[in-house]
């Protein structure tokens, strides 16, 4: 047998073409010196062709990850081929949660998000303990809505605050409160009180 970098032609062991690290004719690579291993030739890096990365380990021209259409290394896609996203040089068919697709592309959602939809700041769910109102996230629900524990609910359209869909904690205008209610005379043997809009 013919020792590295040499083949057998004809019963004599012959030099390996340079950059050939083995081979098995002048023309058939096996492996290489410098330079990387492609359909039996050695090529320069920016020779493998599109789909591969040049491997400095394995020396050879190597087949980008599944979805990637172009890549550096098998961490870190340029592109996707159809059906996949781009999710920070990785190409995935599904954009992970704080991200929305725009395009074939994941971007993420803002801080406050836990997911979004069109826009990065379009909340469709909030991350605790934040609470999700109109695509936004607050820490309190505003005026006329009240929390379910995820959310900010609308509450009956004669609350101006509730702590439910049906119960009145205030109310708004020339309406007063009374048992959880808003209306616009107080029962008899009570008063309307200017002051806080209840009936007392």
């Amino acid at each position: 047998t013919c020792p590295d970098t040499y083949y057998n032609s004809s019963n004599v062991c012959t030099p390996c073409t340079t950059p050939c690290g083995n081979c098995t004719s002048s023309t058939n690579c096996l492996t290489c010196t410098t330079n990387f291993l492609l359909n039996s030739t050695c090529v320069p890096a920016s020779s493998c062709p599109t789909g591969t990365y040049a491997d400095s380990t394995t020396k050879t021209c190597s087949t980008c990850p599944t979805g990637c259409s172009s890549c550096q290394t098998p961490l870190n896609c340029s592109g996707c081929t159809s059906f996949f996203f781009f999710n920070n040089y990785q190409c995935v068919t599904n954009c992970p949660n704080t991200t929305f697709i725009s395009g074939s592309t994941c971007i993420a959602c803002s801080v406050n998000c836990l997911t979004c939809s069109l826009s990065s700041t379009s909340c469709t769910a909030c991350q605790s303990p934040l609470l999700l109102s109109s695509s936004s996230c607050v820490g309190t629900c505003p005026n006329g809505t009240y929390s379910n524990g995820v959310n900010c609910q609308t509450c009956g359209s004669t609350c101006l605050t509730c702590s439910n869909v049906n119960t009145c904690t205030s109310c708004s205008g020339s309406l007063y409160l009374s048992n959880n209610h808003c209306i616009s005379t107080c029962p008899a043997g009570t008063f309307q009180d200017i002051s806080t809009n209840n009936c007392s």
